[in-house]
């Protein structure tokens, strides 16, 4: 049940919302399980506002000028371990990931959900979400009609190569990607 989650969710924040000695990078997470509540309830802008609103806190963590939460966040994430500061970068990803899955696949939706896919890129282009960001760009073109934008995301999925770092079951989904987007490319020649 998601409102349950969700109101399980806020109550941990009630309690601990800004509290990084106690709570850790639990808080960040529990900000990105409301805005996956919301999202689940079919409440998209309050999902969206919720992950660009934990983008724009660790955006801001990263800055000279961090100011409250962001600034006390800052200060955890210089100091702790680097397991910690992973977890962080996934959440990042995730949350930027979902931000696109909140907008369509038709007209001005399209356009805002392929821009909110290669901001991501942009931002994280190594992480594990990447090949499926890609993919998920040629198959909105493809959805909406746009066989040329499409043929060229498809050609873009197929010519990009898995970061190192990335673990065996990542690779095979990227490689499946791939191989769907050559069998559609084949179709549209």
């Amino acid at each position: 049940d998601w409102n349950a989650a969700r109101q399980s969710y806020r109550a941990y924040l009630a309690e601990f919302g800004e509290d990084l000695d106690a709570a850790g990078v639990r808080v960040l997470e529990v900000r990105f399980q409301i805005a996956e509540a919301a999202r689940y309830l079919a409440e998209t802008l309050p999902a969206r506002y919720a992950f660009e609103d934990l983008v724009a806190l660790l955006e801001e963590s990263r800055s000279e000028g961090a100011s409250g939460f962001a600034r006390a966040l800052r200060q955890f994430l210089e100091t702790a371990e680097a397991d910690v500061t992973q977890r962080v970068a996934e959440l990042e990803g995730r949350a930027r990931y979902a931000i696109a899955q909140t907008y369509g696949g038709n007209g001005q939706q399209l356009a805002l959900r392929v821009a909110a896919l290669e901001r991501f890129l942009d931002a994280m282009p190594e992480h594990v979400l990447a090949g499926e960001a890609r993919f998920g760009i040629a198959e909105a073109y493809r959805g909406a009609s746009r066989f040329e934008q499409a043929r060229d995301a498809y050609a873009d999925v197929i010519a990009w190569k898995d970061p190192a770092e990335l673990g065996p079951d990542t690779r095979e989904k990227n490689a499946r990607f791939r191989q769907q987007a050559l069998f559609v490319t084949t179709v549209f020649s």
